[in-house]
């Protein structure tokens, strides 16, 4: 009995020892100081944002990071001022290494559609339905819509949607549009046929990778419907008929699939 007392006051003597050093060790690493800024990407597809944006930032807002202590670095001032002022970031997270560096990891946001209204102005719409500038660092390679878009997209924010339009009760061709283009990039067969949206006196244009002719879908309702006919006509008109032989495809009605001739 008193051997296993004296047991347990030795292991107790110990784990005080190892808190007591890992806390001093914590202590003296969060005294290192801030040598080098390493920032990663999560999605390096889309490549939105550069490591100069992110260094150029901290710099006009005057956040000094090198020389300091990492543990006297405000970090939610750093996620904070990237996040509300590069509108392609969704989530930032900064953390120490206490080796001296300060990391910085970035999840942007993916673009689903670039839209140029009818003003030549262009801007994204994120898979989220976010609405965002371009990017000055690199294009993105996903559908098109052009057409008479009176919308924009501010400077320097993402915004959803709804804060686009004022005026719920008026139609919202943005919101279709992001209907239209979420049916198609879920089918593998009309994401890979169809590569540009026009705009035009209240109707949806699908031009296609292949043949000569557009497609009227009109407004984004029953538009399971809609794409159904059209497959079904590629599948079986198409292929009988010939790709050629029709400039215009109409989906505009229900029921039916009306085709206008070269």
């Amino acid at each position: 009995m008193k051997h296993r007392f004296k047991e347990i006051i030795v292991w107790t003597f110990v784990l005080a020892y190892i808190l007591f050093s890992a806390g001093f060790a914590a202590k003296k690493a969060g005294e290192v100081e801030c040598s080098t800024i390493e920032i990663s990407l999560a999605d390096t597809l889309n490549p939105l944002v550069s490591n100069n944006d992110i260094l150029h930032l901290l710099e006009n807002k005057r956040i000094e990071v090198y020389g300091k202590p990492l543990n006297q670095i405000n970090k939610y001032q750093i996620a904070s001022n990237i996040a509300s002022n590069i509108p392609f970031i969704k989530r930032v997270g900064v953390y120490p290494s206490y080796d001296g560096s300060l990391n910085i990891y970035l999840v942007l946001r993916e673009p689903l559609i670039r839209v140029i209204n009818k003003y030549q102005l262009g801007f994204y719409i994120d898979t989220e339905g976010y609405v965002m500038p371009l990017s000055k660092n690199f294009t993105a390679r996903v559908l098109v819509a052009t057409g008479e878009f009176h919308e924009s997209a501010p400077s320097r924010l993402a915004l959803p949607l709804d804060s686009v339009y004022h005026n719920k009760s008026r139609r919202q061709p943005l919101k279709e549009l992001l209907s239209i283009v979420q049916f198609i990039n879920e089918d593998e067969f009309l994401k890979a046929q169809i590569e540009q949206i026009h705009y035009q006196d209240g109707d949806f244009l699908l031009v296609p990778k292949i043949g000569m002719h557009y497609i009227v879908l009109g407004d984004a309702e029953n538009i399971v419907d809609k794409f159904f006919r059209l497959k079904a006509f590629y599948y079986k008109g198409f292929n009988n008929l010939g790709w050629q032989k029709y400039k215009v495809v109409n989906l505009k009605y229900s029921n039916q699939v009306i085709c206008v001739k070269r």
